[in-house]
């Protein structure tokens, strides 16, 4: 069974069954399509089968014209982003005065934060901070910095009774503290970091901050049961989320990402173990990766009040995977999700 986060703190569950392998000389691209079709599923998927990857689209009427220039919110895919980043950073400042580890109380960052003496990076990474936030994803109507989102967070941490770490509990917060160690211990913003340590040596042509679109590209609306007029995700909530959810991307991107990660390109495989087998880790999440089944890693992101969905499933070393993006549905999102990923693993079986 795989475990995946919602917006505002709900799940979604999906059994993971014995696949049925398609036909030989399946034509890998058709039935992905004729898959999201039935499932009244619109955006841009990659699957990878032997470790090739393919790319499938299926757009809406009203955006076919923008097919190469689209771009769609990351939502938490970002995540597993920044958590890499932190890694590469910790990595770098071994054996330095400045040296910290994933045993390092966040109280070396944030000294006024209710608990940070108990907590630690990698219960941040684990998402077992005890950290409790009931406004992680309202949208305050105001587009922050770097820094004004990092002391937002901050200040409601502090006007919120918080638990004990230890136990898995999933907030958008926990990222958003880590994307402001990253700038405090490079001294550098963190969408510097991002460009410096993924988009440009990973050559990424369609992976930007929230407020660093270029005219040339386009986001991709959210619509539901073929609305006419699509629905886009605020500019200023994603402003509150940075590190954890502010990244416009593709899954075209996103597959190169995954792929530096698991070829060692980004982390050594040490290190990349080590991110996805943190000892804070309570067997749901580890490092931005859902790992309850150790055979299939699993990521999903969403955004409140869209019909944004962003669903990963991948082996450990993406020998075969699944990346969407989709930015339309109808009916009961959730099993539509859960049918159309069974559908489209089996494919590349």
């Amino acid at each position: 069974m795989i475990l995946c986060s919602v917006a505002g703190g709900g799940f979604l569950y999906f059994h993971q069954q014995k696949p049925t392998p398609p036909p030989k000389n399946v034509n890998i691209q058709q039935e992905a399509q004729k898959i999201l079709k039935k499932h009244s599923l619109t955006g841009e998927i990659v699957l990878i089968k032997n470790h090739k990857p393919y790319f499938i689209k299926n757009l809406t009427p009203q955006e076919i014209k923008f097919k190469d220039k689209l771009i769609y919110p990351t939502a938490s895919l970002e995540k597993p982003m920044a958590a890499v980043m932190l890694m590469q950073v910790m990595s770098e400042k071994q054996n330095t005065s400045t040296a910290f580890t994933l045993n390092t109380a966040i109280k070396r960052w944030f000294p006024d934060l209710p608990k940070a003496h108990k907590i630690t990076v990698s219960d941040l990474l684990s998402q077992t901070s005890g950290i409790v936030d009931p406004l992680q994803e309202v949208d305050f109507g105001k587009k922050l910095t770097e820094k004004q989102a990092f002391h937002a967070v901050v200040q409601r941490l502090k006007d919120t009774p918080q638990h004990n770490p230890g136990n898995f509990s999933y907030n958008n917060d926990n990222f958003v503290l880590l994307a402001a160690i990253i700038s405090r211990e490079t001294h550098k913003s963190y969408a510097q970091n991002l460009q410096e340590r993924l988009v440009i040596p990973l050559k990424l042509k369609d992976t930007f901050m929230w407020n660093q679109v270029p005219a040339d590209k386009q986001i991709a609306g959210s619509y539901h049961d073929n609305q006419s007029e699509p629905v886009f995700a605020p500019p200023s909530l994603l402003s509150e989320l940075i590190g954890a959810a502010s990244l416009y991307s593709t899954p075209q991107d996103y597959y190169h990402f995954l792929k530096a990660v698991t070829d060692g390109t980004l982390l050594s495989p040490k290190t990349y173990h080590q991110l996805t087998h943190l000892k804070t880790a309570t067997g749901e999440y580890s490092g931005g990766f859902f790992t309850k089944n150790a055979d299939q890693y699993a990521i999903y992101g969403s955004l409140v009040n869209t019909d944004y969905i962003n669903d990963v499933l991948m082996t450990p070393q993406l020998n075969t995977g699944l990346i969407a993006f989709y930015n339309e549905s109808s009916g009961t999102l959730g099993l539509s999700i859960s049918q159309t990923r069974k559908e489209l693993w089996n494919l590349i079986q």
